[in-house]
Parts: structure tokens; C-alpha cells; sequence
């Protein structure tokens, strides 16, 4: 038993070490980086719109967006942890985002919907062996999160998004046994964020065929807002943070009377996320809202300070179909350089049927979207972590 608890320790050491950025926290994945699309713009994802069910972990506001033209949108993603190539960490994810347009319902151009998010991580497995060496059994330890989200979005000009998210937060780091010690704990927490998008540019000709367009969106998020995860008598308290931020996204259109398509599209997004977490030895302490954030020093300067961190990135965004992305933000405790690259159906269906003029095309674009995201973090391989983020997308117009 006692080499359990010391790989017990030994596991939840490097656990905190990968996701927290400040160490001590209960339930630290929380504070981990979910969406493969907005990891590779270095996390900056409480602003930028990118259609990916995981982005309400960021704001939750994003349901809002997400639901605005898409009814449904499904997500499952498999991020691997490996630290010095001895102890790898899986994650699996499950997103869902539902929601319906009140337009023909009532006259308010407005929507609602609803979001359901699993997130697990193990952290390894276990073997329990008896004092001859002869095994007795065999289980893993875990950390997951059931994620309920409601959200809306109002139309006047800008597109106005708002969301709640409720978790409920379970830890469990033993076998559940009469005969042996249960090492598990469960917390309860909330997130609340605001998107506005705001269409400046809506359409700027330059040809008959082709125009452009530029939309700015600022969000703002309150995360993980609840009790401290007590396991075995010790408290730690859920990573709190509070998140600012904003995204320009500017794009060229080829246009016919039957097609719309984006040739190129290019994305900056830029946020600041403070921890609002201050803990010693000896107490658990907890900031004010934005209190420690610097609008100028930390967002428009993207500078760093002690308990506020600034994460940017850029999408490019090539027919709707091939999109890469690079960015940098301060993930698992260090400034990291990000890059992902994600191929959709989207911008294929358009073309495809701009070529043939068949309506299953025609359908496919205008209603049904799949895609697939990779993403990697790029200079931790020199410290032993090796992470890898793969994500699936599927969406639906109904």
C-alpha cells in the first residue's frame, strides 16, 4: 500500500504540474486547455467564434453563437498527456450543443439552446498487490466533469450571446472498497460569460463577384466559481478564473446567385485570463473580479503580469475547407507556442456543388458540416511533456 499512495502522489504531481498554472488546485484539468481548434490559437477562446461545441468551456456564452446557425452540434475529442514517456494521461471528451431559432415562432430573432459536456481524464492505472507480490487487483484513478449549459443569442445589428454552466466535479484516486481507503472527492461549480459580435463591415465590393467583410467580437467569462474539492480531509480549491478578450475576423467572397464562399478568411484573437486564486501553506485565499486585469498591459499590450496571463492567436482560414492556426499562451504553467490544422466538409460541399449543380451537394453544404482538428502545443518536448489534442466535429441545420 504504500507504493500506491506514493504513485497516487507521484501521479497528482505531475497532474498539477501539467494544467495548473499556479499549482495547488483541486480538479486542475479544468483549468487544461478542451478545444483542439481554440488550443492551437494558444487558448484564446473566450471571444473567438469557431463553431466547436468546446468552446463554451471557455464562455459559455459561445452556446449563443454556436446554436445561431447550427441546430445541432456534436463533438468528441481524445487528448493524450505523456510526461518523460512513463506516465500518459487520456482524456476523452464528449460535447453536445442544441438549440432552435425562435424567428418563425415568435417575431424576435432570437435563440436558445442547450449544451451537455463529459470531460474525463485518468490519471493511470493502478495495481494492488499483496505483500508476496501476488496481484489482487487492478483499477484506474480519474478526475471528470458533467457540464450542463444554457444559452441564448439576440440579434439587433450585433449578435448578442449569454450563458450559464453549471459542473458537477468528481475525483476519484482509489478503488471504491470496504477494505481499503477511498481517496475521492466531488465539488459543484458555475461559469458565466457574454459574447458580442459586431458586424463592421458587412459586405465591401470590390467586384460583382467578389467582396469582403469584418466582424469584431468581445467576450467575457467568470470560471469555475464554486466549492473547494475536498478529498480525504484536504481542501483544494477549483482553479477560478476570470477571462477578457476580443477577435477581428476579415474575409474574401466569391459570389454567384447561387453560391457564397469564402476564398480566404483570417482571425486574430487575443484574451487575458487572471487567476483569481492565491494559496500558501497555510490558507486559501480568493481575488476580486478583474481586479488584477490591465485592459491596456495585459489585452491590447498582450504583456503578462503576475496573476493575469495573455493568450493570442491567428486562423487561416482557405475555402472553407483547410483552415491552420498559430498562436501562443501561457498552458501547463509555461509561454507555449501552439499550431493545429483542421480540414472541413463545409467549403468541399460549396464547391462541389458549384461544379456539378447537384442538390445533395447543395443540401450537404447548406445543412450538414464535419470536421477534423489536430493540434499540438509545440515547445514542452524539451521539458518531457508531450501532449496531442484530436478533435471531431458534426453539425446540423435542421
Amino acid at each position: 500500500m504504500r507504493l500506491l499512495y506514493f504513485s497516487i502522489l507521484l501521479i497528482l504531481f505531475f497532474t498539477v504540474s501539467i494544467f495548473s498554472q499556479a499549482g495547488g488546485y483541486g480538479a486542475p484539468f479544468l483549468a487544461g486547455n478542451s478545444s483542439p481548434a481554440i488550443t492551437s490559437v494558444g487558448g484564446a477562446g473566450v471571444a473567438i467564434t469557431v463553431h466547436d461545441p468546446f468552446s463554451v468551456i471557455y464562455n459559455p456564452a459561445h452556446l449563443g453563437n454556436n446554436i445561431w446557425d447550427k441546430n445541432i452540434l456534436v463533438s468528441y475529442n481524445y487528448n493524450s498527456f505523456a510526461v518523460y514517456n512513463l506516465y500518459e494521461f487520456p482524456a476523452n471528451y464528449f460535447g453536445l450543443n442544441a438549440g432552435y431559432r425562435l424567428d418563425s415562432l415568435i417575431d424576435m430573432p432570437m435563440a436558445v439552446g442547450l449544451s451537455l459536456i463529459r470531460r474525463t481524464i485518468s490519471n493511470g492505472e493502478f495495481t494492488r498487490t499483496a505483500e508476496n507480490g501476488e496481484v489482487l487487483g487492478k483499477y484506474d484513478s480519474y478526475e471528470s466533469s458533467n457540464e450542463f449549459s444554457i444559452g441564448a443569442a439576440y440579434q439587433n445589428y450585433a449578435l448578442f450571446s449569454f450563458g450559464l454552466t453549471y459542473k458537477n466535479i468528481n475525483s476519484e484516486l482509489t478503488e471504491k472498497s470496504p477494505e481499503y481507503k477511498v481517496l475521492s472527492g466531488n465539488a459543484n461549480a458555475f461559469d458565466l460569460g457574454v459574447l458580442i459580435k459586431i458586424p463592421v463591415i458587412k459586405t465591401y465590393t470590390f467586384s460583382e463577384n467578389l467582396n469582403a467583410d469584418l466582424d469584431v467580437s468581445i467576450g467575457a467569462a467568470l470560471l469555475n466559481f464554486g466549492d473547494e474539492l475536498n478529498v480525504d480531509g484536504y481542501n483544494a480549491p477549483l482553479p477560478r478564473q476570470n477571462s477578457l478578450g476580443y477577435s477581428l475576423s476579415f474575409g474574401f467572397n466569391y459570389v454567384t446567385q447561387d453560391l457564397n464562399l469564402k476564398i480566404l478568411n483570417f482571425d486574430f484573437t487575443q484574451s487575458a485570463v487572471s487567476n483569481l486564486v492565491l494559496r500558501d501553506s497555510l490558507s486559501i485565499n480568493y481575488k476580486g473580479l478583474f481586479n488584477e486585469m490591465n485592459i491596456l498591459d495585459n489585452i491590447f499590450g498582450m504583456n503578462n503580469s503576475d496573476y493575469v496571463k495573455s493568450q493570442f492567436g491567428i486562423r487561416f482560414n482557405i475555402l472553407e475547407t483547410v483552415i491552420y492556426s498559430i498562436g501562443n499562451g501561457y498552458i501547463y504553467g509555461d509561454d507555449t507556442k501552439t499550431s493545429g490544422l483542421e480540414v472541413s466538409s463545409k467549403g468541399l460541399s460549396k464547391i462541389l456543388y458549384y461544379l456539378t449543380d447537384s442538390r445533395e451537394f447543395l443540401y450537404l453544404y447548406e445543412n450538414i458540416e464535419f470536421s477534423y482538428i489536430n493540434a499540438q502545443p509545440d515547445n514542452h518536448f524539451a521539458q518531457g511533456i508531450e501532449t496531442l489534442y484530436n478533435g471531431f466535429v458534426l453539425s446540423f441545420k435542421l
